[in-house]
């Protein structure tokens, strides 16, 4: 059976566990500041074989209001030193378990339509618990790539369509993470800019964070969400849509629409 590329296959098994750390360190803000989302950080802790005492510490760091910019960091180291045994032991016949699962997919994905294996390994990666999050982007590179791989995937799983998908994954987790870089400082420039707020800071930025995880918003939702009235909702709306933050992207009166754009626009690119 094909091995694929010793050090592709390394940079791969790399880049996964760096994504899935960054991606909880980019996307935790709702739970922070929704406390009663804090098992969900501590069974994924556990699950991944962090020790107790780290999760309470992250724990108490959270109950004494870390800034989160420094909390986001500290959950990104915590994911990247914890080992990942499952993943890196070989198979019984000494395949290294990613292109395992590889040469798996490749069977499944064989009869599908080909615009749809990039999803299809997506899938599997999560299913088989490289990832926790659909936050790999690597079906750009299978268009960039689609004559190469159409030639590849005639011999799948062969040793050359492995090491396509290893390289894919590479440099797939690579714009993801520079994806992720600019959703954080697109976070920090909006802090910066609801600072003119003063004492009503706090409730600001809690729907900032919120709009990370929920981009599309509307003067309901942001009552229920942070529990004021109707009045103060959409007062809150209209102050972020003068500094740009999110924009109308309805005209009707009574149930408008609001959207976090430019974080929205990111997925494009």
């Amino acid at each position: 059976m094909k091995q694929g590329n010793q050090e592709i296959t390394n940079l791969a098994h790399y880049w996964l566990g760096y994504i899935e750390a960054r991606s909880y360190s980019t996307h935790y803000f709702e739970f922070y500041v929704n406390p009663h989302k804090q098992s969900e950080i501590v069974t994924t802790l556990k699950s991944k074989g962090q020790k107790v005492n780290l999760t309470d510490y992250l724990i108490k760091r959270l109950q004494l209001e870390t800034e989160p910019n420094i909390l986001a960091k500290e959950i990104t180291e915590l994911f990247l030193r914890i080992p990942k045994k499952s993943k890196t032991k070989n198979t019984p016949d000494g395949l290294p378990a990613l292109v395992s699962v590889l040469q798996n997919t490749a069977k499944t994905i064989a009869s599908a339509p080909i615009e749809h294996h990039p999803l299809i390994i997506l899938k599997t990666l999560i299913e088989s618990g490289w990832l926790s999050q659909p936050i790999l982007s690597i079906s750009p590179i299978f268009k960039k790539n689609q004559d190469r791989y159409k030639s590849l995937i005639e011999s799948a799983p062969s040793e050359d369509w492995i090491n396509f998908v290893l390289e894919s994954i590479v440099e797939g987790a690579q714009m993801t993470t520079q994806r992720l870089e600019k959703i954080e400082k697109l976070r920090e420039k909006y802090e910066k800019q609801i600072s003119i707020f003063g004492p009503k800071f706090p409730l600001y930025q809690k729907l900032i964070y919120h709009l990370f995880d929920q981009p599309v918003t509307s003067p309901r939702i942001v009552e229920r969400f942070l529990e004021v009235a109707p009045a103060t909702a959409n007062k809150i709306l209209r102050e972020l849509e003068k500094l740009k933050i999110v924009h109308q992207t309805s005209d009707n009166k009574r149930n408008r629409m609001y959207a976090l754009n430019k974080y929205l626009e990111l997925f494009e690119q």
